[in-house]
């Protein structure tokens, strides 16, 4: 898919639909920095055969326009994509027992 096909796809109802849902979980404020300016959705991966939408809301964030430049710089695409979202890390924390 080329960068104009792609761009097509963004302004795609489905698109805005989740852009909106993840702009308001989000605060409307970008995750790195605060500013509340020049927002974007940055995926943080895309899964191979998904639309822009159909991926998981955890794998998308807000960033400013330059949060999100620094996001993408020195990186092709391609290092975003995924066959499967990746495994859950779950933290496990040891309570300590008192005797």
């Amino acid at each position: 898919m080329n960068k104009e096909e792609y761009k097509e796809l963004l302004n795609r109802e489905e698109w805005k639909s989740k852009r909106k849902i993840i702009l308001k979980r989000d605060k409307h404020k970008c995750v790195k920095c605060n500013c509340k300016k020049s927002l974007h959705i940055h995926h943080t991966y895309y899964l191979v055969g998904k639309m822009p939408w159909e991926v998981p809301d955890d794998c998308l964030i807000t960033l400013c326009n330059l949060c999100h430049k620094k996001a993408h710089e020195g990186r092709n695409i391609s290092t975003f994509v995924r066959k499967s979202p990746p495994k859950n890390k779950t933290k496990v924390i040891k309570k300590e027992v008192k005797p």
